[in-house]
């Protein structure tokens, strides 16, 4: 972890997303409707490892998503379509809400720890993974839902600056910024 201590506290929820048919056409409804943009695509989402958590056992996973990330407000909205998950069990923990909303996300300052204390409050693990840069996890909370976790990092954290950073000023011109 970066030694610089920036960003949101680990409480604040940083993130809304929500499920969807097609990235391209949510993201000019989403727009239509809250004003919210300019959003940051990014088709096939390269995940370099993913873990499912059945009960006892940890399996390998695979998932294969496309995503836009917009700010909307105070909070990043991310809108996703899932496009293969393995295995079925997996596919089914994040797929079984269908469209609409999906998850939250906040940060934590030690996701280890974070993923042990959310467990110990009655959330199950479902899914720990990295794209690389941004290590993360997917927990169902004991109330239901899915909340996702991320570990504070640079590169994370650069990401939502530079989301939250293009929309400030933003004149509604381009939906779709470049990568």
């Amino acid at each position: 972890m970066s030694g610089e201590r920036y960003g949101p506290p680990s409480s604040t929820v940083v993130q809304i997303a929500f499920a969807v048919e097609d990235v391209e056409s949510a993201v000019r409804s989403f727009h239509e409707a809250t004003g919210a943009g300019p959003f940051l695509r990014h088709p096939h989402v390269e995940i370099a490892r993913l873990d499912f958590y059945d009960g006892s056992r940890v399996v390998p996973a695979s998932m294969d998503h496309s995503i836009a990330l917009g700010q909307w407000g105070e909070v990043m909205v991310e809108l996703v379509r899932h496009h293969a998950i393995t295995p079925a069990p997996a596919a089914a923990a994040l797929t079984r809400r269908g469209r609409g909303l999906h998850h939250v996300a906040r940060m934590a300052d030690d996701l280890n720890f974070e993923c042990d204390r959310l467990r110990e409050a009655g959330s199950t693990l479902l899914l720990r993974g990295s794209t690389g840069d941004v290590d993360f996890a997917f927990l169902e909370m004991a109330t239901g839902g899915l909340l996702e976790v991320y570990q504070r990092d640079t590169p994370i954290l650069h990401l939502y600056r530079r989301v939250r950073e293009a929309a400030r000023g933003w004149d509604g011109a381009d939906l779709f910024m470049d990568r």
